[in-house]
């Protein structure tokens, strides 16, 4: 077998088997509300100096258009939604929810504008997705 055959065999072992356990996990893998909490309030400390709001909800909700979507309650407390489906495990969530927390930064909350891009870049650069991708 030669080395890109060989290779190519090796990334298909490697992602059936991630597809498999990860959509197979129990349910302590899954993401809860208190796990993305922690994770906001841990992210929102070691990365953004609390400057982030402090009082924020969190669902996991449905659906079929999103990933995750932050938005304004009616009494002004910022609503963070990550979707069920599209985050089967917790790190899957915590990727989404950083996403979202760099929309709250750049207050560009439906576009990517440039400040955007700039938060997510620092993250990685910084090490807050390490463990997620």
């Amino acid at each position: 077998m030669d080395t890109n055959k060989t290779l190519l065999t090796i990334a298909m072992m490697l992602v059936t088997l991630y597809w498999t356990t990860a959509r197979g996990q129990s349910e302590s893998y899954a993401p809860t509300v208190e796990k993305l909490r922690t994770f906001y309030a841990e992210t929102n400390k070691t990365y953004f100096n609390n400057e982030l709001p402090q009082n924020v909800r969190i669902s996991i909700f449905d659906s079929k258009t999103v990933m995750g979507h932050t938005d304004t309650d009616a009494d002004g407390t910022v609503h963070i939604f990550i979707d069920r489906q599209s985050h089967p495990i917790e790190k899957e969530a915590e990727m989404t929810e950083a996403h979202e927390m760099c929309h709250l930064r750049s207050e560009s909350p439906f576009d990517e504008s440039e400040e955007f891009q700039a938060c997510m870049v620092d993250l990685a650069k910084r090490g807050a997705f390490k463990g997620i991708w």
